[in-house]
């Protein structure tokens, strides 16, 4: 079975179609590039594809608990954030627990406290709960593939890097389809 298929897909920008009676499937291990001028619509599609925008009219019928991701072509990170922080965002909900964690894991390291202590184990038995260590693990496991410097704000790294950061909180998601908006030479990893 097909992981995605897409049929009669439309979508216009005022009266002027940008997508007109679209259709393609995408099958497991495929791999495909999207290529066109400026303005032709690749975007959109892959907004579309990732449930950013709504098709005007045709079908997307993604297989049963597949689910994609997407790096755009400018990636929102959150400007305040670390790189851990920001590629945890990728586990939706049980980012925020994991992240926590992970800032109290720190603050032990430079002074131990009590109260730091009985958060640490607070927060130990929600993972616990809710599979986090599993997730954390994949966390520092794309950290650690993309050589990203997890504990640098995302506002200090560059464009290149914020880039590879997006890769790493997609990555993190275990998508079935992963669509890369204009990927660059600095995406180019093992």
């Amino acid at each position: 079975m097909s992981l995605l298929t897409v049929a009669n897909l439309e979508y216009h920008i005022g009266a002027q179609p940008l997508l007109d009676r679209v259709g393609f499937t995408i099958e497991s291990g495929e791999r495909i590039c999207l290529l066109g001028r400026n303005g032709e619509g690749k975007s959109t599609l892959l907004k579309i594809l990732n449930g950013q925008l709504t098709a005007e009219d045709g079908t997307l019928q993604w297989q049963s608990g597949s689910r994609p991701a997407l790096v755009s072509q400018q990636p929102m990170l959150d400007a305040g954030g670390t790189v851990f922080e920001a590629v945890a965002q990728g586990l939706g909900n049980l980012a925020e627990l994991i992240q926590a964690y992970h800032r109290t894991s720190l603050k032990l390291a430079d002074q131990s406290n009590d109260a730091a202590l009985k958060e640490l184990h607070d927060l130990q038995q929600q993972l616990e709960a809710a599979d986090g260590w599993r997730l954390e693990q994949r966390v520092e496991q794309i950290i650690s593939r993309l050589r990203l410097p997890a504990e640098t704000p995302v506002q200090q790294l560059s464009g290149g890097w914020q880039r590879r950061v997006a890769l790493g909180r997609a990555l993190v998601q275990e998508p079935a389809v992963l669509m890369l908006d204009e990927p660059t030479n600095h995406l180019d990893l093992e």
